[in-house]
């Protein structure tokens, strides 16, 4: 077979008879390397003829499904989507996630961002960051859940510390309850806290073994 660099270059895997017609085989390919994406389509075949069809595209509204429900991301979409960005991004935020789960944080995926949500008991789960697929690092949530407890002050100090973490950052206070560390007019990145990972692992440590020791005073 003749290799064309505009074409899949292909190896056949499988070979169907087709019933009722005389060396009839029906080949399906598997695709080595391919430069040209073909469309999807549905293949019927009746009394011995086959047809194609394209299928419908059906557009839904950004992370909606056809009930207007939202639609969360999924973990190999989010780190697809940050390899963009930084190919090195995906693996050093899996493995810093990892070191979390010693603090009782997990990560949970919500409609284009992966949270670190703090889960110290049945009725506590804060957002102690919003990382969004483009590298953005939102902290604005930890603030209400904060001060519903009284410990306002305490998510303003750990937003501090996460400010300080990156040179050249700073806490941008648009109100008392949506502190975030912000460089350059924008939201830090997560690529400039994995580079102090150290330090970001200390600031989420010092923040949730106070909140505990607060609430547990509290209670």
């Amino acid at each position: 077979m003749k290799q064309n660099s505009s074409k899949p270059y292909l190896e056949i895997s499988a070979e169907f008879e087709i019933p009722g017609k005389e060396n009839g085989l029906l080949v399906q390919p598997r695709i080595l390397a391919r430069t040209v994406n073909v469309e999807r389509g549905i293949v019927t075949i009746l009394d011995d003829r086959i047809s194609v069809t394209a299928a419908q595209a059906v557009t839904l509204p950004s992370h909606a499904t056809a009930s207007g429900k939202k639609l969360t991301i999924t973990a190999e979409r989010f780190y697809e989507d940050l390899a963009q960005l930084n190919p090195g991004l995906p693996a050093k935020l899996r493995a810093f996630v990892g070191k979390l789960e010693a603090l009782k944080i997990a990560p949970e995926f919500g409609t284009s961002s992966l949270i670190l949500r703090w889960r110290p008991s049945d009725d506590i789960a804060w957002n102690l960051g919003s990382i969004v697929k483009d590298g953005k690092v939102w902290t604005e949530l930890v603030h209400p859940q904060a001060d519903a407890v009284g410990l306002l002050s305490l998510s303003q100090e750990f937003v501090t510390n996460l400010a300080a973490i990156v040179p050249g950052a700073y806490v941008k206070k648009t109100s008392a309850k949506s502190w975030h560390a912000d460089k350059d007019g924008t939201y830090i990145y997560v690529s400039d806290l994995l580079a102090h990972e150290d330090k970001w692992l200390e600031a989420l440590r010092s923040f949730t073994w106070k909140a505990n020791e607060a609430i547990a005073r509290a209670s």
